[in-house]
């Protein structure tokens, strides 16, 4: 069945890349191209007969059911809203994606696909950040438009998010085949992802993703020729970070960030910056689990949103201006996905979630592996599959790149 996705079902083809078009430009329309994807793949006999249940991927598949199944059960009984049903809708994701993709054996084409529109969508997403950027800064003589949640404000990305799904364009770059992209257009591409990744600051990420590059480079690509030109990049790089916004977020990493664990009243006008605001929010949740004996069976969805407002409320943090959009720090997730699952779905929703986790890397593609790895670190300080882009793009990449042999 060689390239028979390729030649004989155009529309499979279409659906790949609208996903990583609508993903970049409006990731709430990426379900619908997930839709597409499965009515693509699930209306046609002769790609249903393309399915293989193995006792590895049905582990993968296992976990990943588990773990949409428990955030369901963390709705019933809960303080339902519209809130809680949204985060259901995203977590059904790992659900579906899972089973739609993990048993399918004739995914070759589509990861090179994927691989390959994903990577140059990201890299036309960035050239145009970065011309908005210096639109923006040459008329107003400010360089801020270049760094942190700025940079991916044309497309309503945070800076954790963006990066993340740069550093997965990176992984597809270092694991695609020498042919698929010219050699001086790939340098280039791997210039502008690190570029990107370097400005957005996302800390967590980028120190993840360097040891990861690091191992891999020792291990697989290491040449003494070209230790000079790496350590001058670094050096250059690190010249560059010391004196702009991308030094002033690791500069924030030796404040006192820890006064804020101790205060009974933090106050509205307390400086938070990223760091010292998670360990608020871990504090706060850590506070809920305990005071609620909440190990075992979680709050549930909406629940633990109330409680977390609950203690925002309590420390006398900022709340926002009443009848307006700004809600201050209300509403805000426990920027750590592994105590937000705790806290939700008791302490079985947080062993799913490791088994997926831990499933995916020992048989997954080398690229998943490193996409597993790098998620591991940053679900510590982000709630990731809270989001539409996290939880949408992980199930999809998990569904896509788990191998189909034990």
């Amino acid at each position: 069945m060689k390239n028979i996705l390729q030649y004989k079902y155009p529309f499979l083809v279409f659906t790949v890349v609208f996903f990583c078009l609508t993903f970049i430009l409006a990731p709430l329309f990426s379900t619908g191209a997930l839709l597409l994807l499965a009515l693509s793949l699930g209306l046609n006999r002769e790609l249903l007969g393309q399915y293989k249940i193995t006792p590895a991927n049905s582990l993968v598949i296992g976990a990943s059911v588990v773990f949409a199944l428990l955030y369901a059960n963390s709705l019933i009984g809960g303080d339902y809203s519209r809130a809680a049903q949204f985060q259901f809708e995203k977590k059904l994701s790992f659900l579906f994606i899972p089973l739609l993709l993990v048993p399918f054996t004739q995914k070759d084409f589509l990861v090179n696909l994927f691989k390959k529109i994903w990577i140059y969508s990201i890299s036309v997403s960035l050239l145009l950040c970065f011309a908005l950027a210096a639109y923006t800064a040459f008329n107003t003589g400010n360089i801020e438009a270049f760094f942190y949640h700025s940079l991916g404000k044309p497309f309503k990305l945070t800076a954790t998010y963006y990066s993340f799904m740069i550093a997965v364009a990176v992984f597809f770059l270092m694991t695609l085949k020498d042919e698929a992209i010219k050699n001086n257009l790939k340098i280039s591409i791997y210039l502008l992802l690190y570029t990107g990744i370097f400005l957005l600051s996302a800390r967590m990420l980028q120190v993840t993703l360097v040891l990861i590059l690091a191992f891999y480079w020792m291990l697989y690509a290491f040449n003494p020729k070209r230790i000079v030109g790496v350590l001058a990049i670094l050096l250059v790089g690190f010249a560059i970070a010391v004196n702009t916004n991308v030094g002033n977020r690791y500069k924030e990493l030796f404040a006192n960030n820890i006064e804020v664990l101790h205060k009974a009243n933090v106050g509205r006008d307390y400086p938070f910056n990223g760091l010292n605001l998670r360990l608020f929010l871990w504090k706060s949740g850590l506070e809920i689990l305990v005071e609620n004996n909440l190990l075992i069976t979680g709050t549930g969805s909406a629940t633990a949103q109330n409680k977390l407002n609950e203690k925002i409320i309590k420390y006398n943090l900022y709340q926002g201006v009443e009848n307006t959009n700004d809600h201050g720090f209300l509403n805000y997730n426990f920027h750590n996905q592994y105590l937000e699952t705790t806290i939700k779905t008791g302490i079985w929703g947080l062993i799913a979630l490791l088994s997926l986790l831990g499933t995916c890397l020992f048989w997954g593609r080398k690229e998943l592996k490193f996409v597993i790895i790098l998620l591991f670190f940053l679900l510590i300080t982000e709630s990731l599959l809270e989001m539409q882009q996290g939880a949408v793009l992980s199930s999809f990449l998990i569904g896509l790149l788990v191998k189909n042999s034990d």
